[in-house]
């Protein structure tokens, strides 16, 4: 997506989207759980680039 490309230039980081469920007694789950990862990829990348930097 265009905002999602300037967002990256911008910043230097990628744009995620949480998905998440209502399950019992109003409480919400996490609906697509792969995205966790990949958050977890972008953030040790992005310090991995400012160590790189210092």
């Amino acid at each position: 997506m265009k905002t999602h490309k300037k967002f990256k230039n911008k910043y230097g980081g990628s744009v995620f989207y949480v998905f998440s469920i209502k399950i019992d007694n109003n409480k919400r789950q996490i609906y697509n759980l792969e995205v966790i990862d990949e958050i977890k990829k972008e953030i040790k990348r992005l310090q991995d680039y400012k160590d790189d930097d210092s």
